[in-house]
């Protein structure tokens, strides 16, 4: 996804069909939350002092959008 960010149309396919998927896997609402702290917790673990606020804050950002993404293409599943 990462690689993705500056190509849009890209990102969008890749969010999309990730939520289709999850959505055939039986993956709920509420394990999305779970995985984003995971996420979080993982990159703070691995990163230590250089993941600042500010990472933190884009890191967090990045993943409310591909959750949301990936929520509204499961709802389409």
């Amino acid at each position: 996804l990462v690689g993705s960010l500056e190509q849009r149309n890209l990102f969008q396919s890749i969010v999309t069909q990730s939520g289709r998927q999850h959505a055939r896997f039986g993956v709920r609402p509420s394990q999305y939350a779970a995985l984003g702290e995971a996420l979080m917790w993982s990159l703070e673990c691995k990163f230590g002092a250089t993941f600042t606020p500010e990472l933190q804050a884009s890191w967090r950002a990045l993943y409310a959008k591909v959750q949301a993404e990936t929520l509204r293409a499961a709802t389409q599943a």
